[in-house]
């Protein structure tokens, strides 16, 4: 596939515009660095529009001496066009410290030239590759932020996990179900709709026994694992023994896997004095993300989830508990 410079010898050279012929016979363009975004038919206005202003090519002129490592990002929103310029060692770190030009990255240490022609395969597959990746932080870092103005929802990582999450806990056979951890069963119990308010102080009586756990200094030994440090509890060792032998909860397992991305960018907001606020005020964290958060941190980062779990929680069983005295009432 050529370059829109093929037909339109008015717009700039481009590596990432790649002409096409769409399903419907129609020659458009796509934009390689929006993850094959369509832009518009060859020669529209539309196209003049959106290549004319983008800076991606500017980036890579031969007198900016591009790294070979330099990714560009184009987010096609409903709110306008973003364009980022990754570095494919660093973009993993948050999207929040991600930069609109490479002058504010390049060079470092990894630098090394870029070639004139955009051929290579391998350098495609990785730009492909980053690209992909970095679409996937930047929707986890948008969908927290917006978990986190919505505080009578709920936890703001499981609000982002959960459209993942739970299709799959329904997908578990009946046998599976049953090894579920309480607090994931009541989770699959609350998407049939049907989790009752005990059921929920008996979910947070479980949240303020983990926060318990929490509260105490964790021993080097006790860190080997996310998920299952905040688990343990002090017993014997033939009753320990055969507590390992029960199968763990694969909806835990899948949660860890889903929330990583998710509880690292949490961890951006937190670091950011200007932003942590939307953090103080939304629903704060259920016990299973609190605990995988608490693990990996320490110091005043720690004692800080600490204090605001608490009051969650205490304004979650004030609700609570208002709700079954009126319920007593009425009866």
């Amino acid at each position: 596939m050529g370059t829109g410079n093929d037909v339109d010898i008015s717009l700039p050279t481009c590596f990432f515009r790649e002409r096409i012929v769409s399903e419907d016979g129609q020659h458009v363009y796509r934009c390689k660095a929006g993850n094959g975004y369509v832009l518009g038919p060859v020669g529209s206005e539309v196209v003049q529009k959106i290549c004319g202003s983008c800076p991606v090519p500017s980036e890579y002129a031969p007198e900016r001496k591009p790294c070979l490592y330099l990714v560009p990002l184009r987010i096609f929103g409903s709110e306008g066009i973003q364009t980022f310029m990754l570095c494919h060692w660093f973009y993993r770190n948050s999207p929040s410290r991600w930069v609109h030009t490479a002058k504010h990255q390049c060079p470092c240490h990894y630098w090394f030239p870029h070639p004139e022609e955009y051929r290579s395969e391998a350098l495609e597959a990785m730009n492909t590759r980053v690209i992909k990746d970095a679409l996937k932080l930047y929707a986890a870092q948008q969908a927290l932020l917006a978990a986190l103005r919505k505080p009578d929802v709920g936890c703001s990582v499981c609000q982002c996990v959960a459209p993942e999450l739970l299709p799959f806990l329904n997908s578990l056979s009946s046998d599976e179900r049953s090894h579920l951890c309480s607090i994931h069963h009541a989770q699959l119990q609350k998407a049939e709709g049907v989790l009752s308010r005990e059921e929920q102080l008996y979910l947070l009586d479980t949240a303020e026994e983990e926060l318990r756990k929490l509260a105490q200094p964790p021993t080097p030994s006790s860190r080997r694992s996310l998920l299952h440090w905040w688990k343990e509890s002090p017993q014997e060792p033939d009753a320990k023994e055969a507590d390992e032998e029960k199968p763990s909860c694969t909806g835990c397992a899948k949660a860890e896997e889903l929330s990583i991305d998710v509880l690292n960018e949490l961890m951006e907001i937190l670091r950011d004095p200007g932003r942590r606020r939307l953090y103080e005020s939304s629903a704060v964290l259920c016990s299973i993300h609190l605990c995988q958060a608490v693990v990996g941190i320490g110091g005043a980062w720690r004692e800080l989830f600490i204090a605001l779990q608490q009051k969650a929680l205490a304004r979650q069983r004030m609700v609570l508990n208002a709700g079954r005295e009126a319920e007593a009432r009425d009866s």
